[in-house]
């Protein structure tokens, strides 16, 4: 199984509606839907025409993250996301394919549906080499084994 982290906006700006709605999501709307993409390369001009300003690097990054999002979660991953002002994570396992709903979050309408755990794991009760693996500032990044292992654990051991 891959857990993944997908940030809910700036300071976790989102974090209330990726719960309530069981969704996890994504910006960069304004390109439209990337459902038809089959590789990285086709999202990178959508993003340059959209974000002219923008370095190479971070249209190249911004289109990593989109792809990832589209082609690499899959249904029955895990995905967790981080509640910063809290200090607690939410955890949960990802039940349907990517979908394009500017309805739901407007900047973030790159989509999937998360089924959550009704147990969030306290930040503060994790090891500090979890707590650093799990600091990176990208959007979408995948969690590393060690990680997940400490995580699942924690959930099996709250309930």
């Amino acid at each position: 199984m891959t857990m993944w982290m997908v940030r809910a906006g700036v300071n976790s700006c989102y974090v209330d509606t990726f719960v309530k709605e069981g969704v996890v999501a994504l910006g960069w709307g304004v390109i439209g839907s990337i459902e038809k993409m089959e590789n990285r390369d086709q999202i990178i001009p959508l993003i340059r025409e959209a974000f002219p300003k923008k370095k190479l690097h971070w249209v190249k990054l911004s289109s990593s993250q989109l792809f990832k999002f589209l082609r690499l979660l899959k249904t029955g991953d895990r995905i967790m996301t981080s509640d910063t002002p809290n200090r607690i994570y939410h955890v949960g396992t990802i039940v349907s394919e990517y979908e394009f709903n500017p309805n739901l979050i407007k900047e973030a309408p790159n989509v999937r549906r998360v089924k959550w755990e009704p147990i969030t794991v306290e930040k503060d009760r994790l090891t500090m080499t979890t707590r650093n693996k799990l600091g990176t500032m990208t959007t979408l990044f995948r969690v590393m084994d060690s990680a997940e292992e400490e995580i699942e654990e924690y959930l099996k051991n709250k309930q």
